[in-house]
């Protein structure tokens, strides 16, 4: 059987998914440096869907992606939670000249996930 991480090819460097393989909430939110309510409403949802102890399919969903992307995007640094964190902060001409973390509080994380997915050359349509 196989789990998120698993499924998505790629290593836990900033530790957004649990032993088993499941994204962490508070550890992607963490990271973000944003509040379960900030996260909740780039994802249109409600505060409650993404409660940890009763997470919607949908939430779960939208986090396992979430934290995924930023997996990959410590990969691309080599596992190096600075670069990654300075990458996710810092403006990208890409995006208009917004840093990819504010793209996904404004609810655009799958433009985010997009580009990073490009630019590693693997398909962005997936989802765990």
């Amino acid at each position: 059987m196989t789990n998120s991480l698993q499924e998505m090819g790629i290593k836990n460097y900033l530790g957004l998914f649990d032993e088993q393989g499941d994204p962490d909430l508070d550890k992607t939110v963490e990271f973000l440096d944003i509040s379960r309510k900030g996260l909740a409403e780039a994802f249109g949802l409600s505060l409650d869907q993404i409660r940890p102890e009763r997470m919607s399919e949908v939430a779960k969903q939208r986090v396992t992606e979430l934290a995924g992307t930023l997996e990959f995007v410590a990969g691309i640094f080599k596992g190096n939670k600075q670069k990654a964190l300075f990458w996710i902060k810092t403006p990208n001409p890409h995006f208009g000249g917004v840093s990819p973390r504010d793209m996904i509080i404004r609810g655009r994380q799958r433009k985010v996930r997009a580009f990073v997915m490009a630019a590693m050359g693997r398909e962005s349509g997936r989802v765990a």
